[in-house]
């Protein structure tokens, strides 16, 4: 009897037994990425592949693997900037919120800290300006 887990190896199997050797690399030289199960089966493969073509391609794809994280922690760690900011204060609504979440959706984590910092000055700053108009009003 097969269990679930033993089904989604055989279709991985089947579906990855199509895939370049470069492609079955980068799933196993980025297994955080990946659901177990799919290295397995990636690993399986490439023990059927010509060993003279993985060792040539091994070296280039921890290669760009490595320079595909590089990237992503640059973006990552990437400023808002001062006009960003004084727009999500300004625009701490809707639009500020939509910002925020689409910087963060992009992998910009530190761009949208920093929008979602600035929308809640933007809130306080109105509740204080309400705030302060209601006790104008009572004078």
């Amino acid at each position: 009897m097969h269990t679930g887990a033993d089904r989604d190896l055989e279709e991985l199997r089947a579906q990855y037994a199509h895939w370049p050797t470069e492609d079955l690399l980068r799933v196993v030289n980025a297994p955080q990425d990946y659901r177990q199960a799919a290295v397995q089966a990636a690993q399986e493969i490439l023990a059927q592949r010509e060993p003279g073509e993985l060792a040539g391609l091994t070296t280039t794809v921890i290669g760009d693997l490595k320079e595909e994280q590089a990237t992503k922690q640059r973006v990552a760690q990437e400023s808002l900037g001062p006009t960003g900011k004084l727009l999500c204060f300004l625009f701490c609504g809707i639009p500020g919120i939509a910002f925020a979440a689409v910087q963060e959706a992009k992998g910009r984590s530190r761009r949208s800290h920093e929008a979602w910092i600035c929308i809640g000055y933007g809130w306080m700053a109105r509740a204080g300006l309400v705030l302060l108009g209601f006790m104008l009003s009572r004078l």
